[in-house]
């Protein structure tokens, strides 16, 4: 499942996390990595299923 969360001036983040024993992906649009690391946390996940934040391109 993907989510997109937008802030203002922002690019986007991929964000790798595992769920259920799957490899999911969600894209996030904020200003900085620390900013798409939250909007991850906000949305529920936690950090030990945390794989990667890169910015997507």
């Amino acid at each position: 499942m993907s989510t997109a969360v937008q802030f203002e001036h922002s690019c986007a983040y991929e964000i790798r996390y595992f769920e259920n024993g799957e490899m999911q992906t969600m894209t996030v649009f904020a200003p900085s990595k620390q900013a798409a690391h939250e909007a991850y946390l906000q949305a529920g996940k936690f950090n030990c299923d945390l794989f990667s934040i890169r910015p997507d391109s």
